[in-house]
């Protein structure tokens, strides 16, 4: 899925590491994401670190999100405090 969700963003908005997506509105049940939540505005972009080399984001305070790696699972984030 996280494949097919590449490929299809990069082929509407190009690719890179400055290539960052972002919903015009809330997602529905016609919205082709992987487990989309309906109450979420959402921004996916897709990093490749062996390409590009180190990268530094710098994200607004109080930023709800979270980083993950290209399976799903969350980076770690220094000084960044997670809750379930």
């Amino acid at each position: 899925m996280t494949l097919g969700m590449q490929a299809g963003s990069e082929k509407a908005f190009g690719a890179g590491y400055n290539v960052l997506p972002i919903w015009k509105s809330l997602t529905d049940a016609k919205t082709l994401v992987f487990t989309p939540n309906t109450v979420t505005m959402y921004a996916v972009g897709y990093l490749d670190l062996g390409k590009d080399g180190p990268l530094v984001m710098e994200l607004p305070p109080k930023l709800q999100g979270f980083l993950s790696d290209y399976w799903g699972v969350p980076i770690p984030v220094e000084g960044a405090k997670f809750r379930r």
